[in-house]
């Protein structure tokens, strides 16, 4: 991540464009190139890694767009790759609404460019370490109404998290907000079974850039989604997440996930109707199978409804050709 809503400087690796380089993208810088082939040189499968990270998020959304969900918040969204968000969502929910949300100016300029001729797509500039500034942003909530479910998509951003920028906090003001019937998806990297040297080698490079990398362990993750049911198959490698294909896991591992914030319950005379900020719930009471409960409460959940469109989600993960700029050309789009 970079500084909150700064002007880039190309000459530092920022992590969007060396996630862009090893995509296969172009809209990367020399010091973007060079960290990016440091990375690879420690651990050669990460443009494997990278890609599969893409194709779960492509299926994560259309998942949730097959389940009803028509709002979405992309954080930390990263330059535009197709399908993006709105593409896919709206091949199933044609009337789906996404809000696109990064710190790096030549991110949102250039998502601004691709989403200018969308109806029902923003992109603000905003910063997932201000969770409060950034879930009151008047671009937001004009296109977000937070009584109904939303998707909050947190898709390899916190991961470039430091501890001391308090990653749980954050966490917990995104699922305080979020409507019953609201979901999480989450992927980040992993420490367990992960060779040490390759991710001191890795970590490195990332200190070198506008933002570090900050692996965590499993258990540290799976906090991310307390008080939240983890959607089948749970909190698994990122090529393991309801796969379309074939895959082996890798030697470093992302770990994903889904969670939804339970609905809420009534009891037969009218009572006990929650706030859905203060919903904190656990398990379905059915013992639905298809969710696992990290606990954070005692109030029972509803069962997952029935998917609405049973197609296999759209392949993709290809980065956009966009047409290539000079250092002079992208700092007067950014208006440096």
């Amino acid at each position: 991540m970079s500084g909150h809503h700064a002007v880039p400087d190309f000459q530092v690796p920022s992590p969007a464009r060396i996630y862009d380089y090893f995509l296969g993208g172009k809209d990367n810088f020399p010091a973007d190139r060079e960290a990016a082939e440091k990375v690879i040189a420690a651990y050669p499968e990460t443009r494997t890694l990278a890609r599969a990270n893409r194709r779960f998020l492509t299926r994560a959304v259309w998942f949730l767009a097959g389940h009803g969900i028509r709002q979405y918040i992309d954080l930390g969204t990263g330059l535009p790759t197709s399908p993006n968000v709105h593409e896919v969502a709206r091949q199933v929910r044609p009337d789906a609404r996404v809000v696109y949300v990064d710190n790096d100016r030549m991110v949102t300029t250039l998502s601004r460019a691709l989403c200018a001729a969308h109806e029902g797509v923003t992109v603000v500039d905003g910063d997932i370490r201000f969770p409060q500034e950034l879930l009151a942003d008047r671009r937001l909530t004009e296109l977000i109404d937070f009584s109904e479910p939303v998707a909050i998509l947190c898709v390899s951003v916190l991961h470039f998290i430091r501890e001391n920028e308090n990653p749980r906090e954050i966490m917990a003001a995104l699922r305080w907000r979020m409507a019953p019937g609201s979901y999480l998806v989450l992927s980040h990297a992993a420490t367990d079974g992960t060779d040490r040297h390759v991710l001191s080698e890795i970590g490195a490079v990332y200190d070198g850039a506008t933002a570090p990398a900050v692996p965590r362990p499993a258990a540290d993750i799976r906090e991310f989604f307390t008080g939240l049911e983890l959607i089948e198959p749970g909190l698994v490698d990122v090529s393991q997440w309801r796969p379309d294909r074939r895959a082996r896991a890798t030697k470093i591992r992302i770990l994903t996930g889904v969670g939804r914030k339970p609905l809420l319950s009534l009891t037969p005379s009218g009572h006990g109707r929650k706030d859905h900020h203060q919903m904190t719930n656990t398990r379905d009471e059915r013992g639905d199978p298809n969710v696992e409960c990290v606990p954070a409460g005692d109030s029972p959940g509803s069962p997952l409804p029935p998917p609405r469109v049973p197609a296999p989600p759209p392949a993709g993960g290809r980065p956009l050709r966009w047409v290539p700029a000079d250092r002079e050309t992208l700092g007067t789009m950014l208006g440096s």
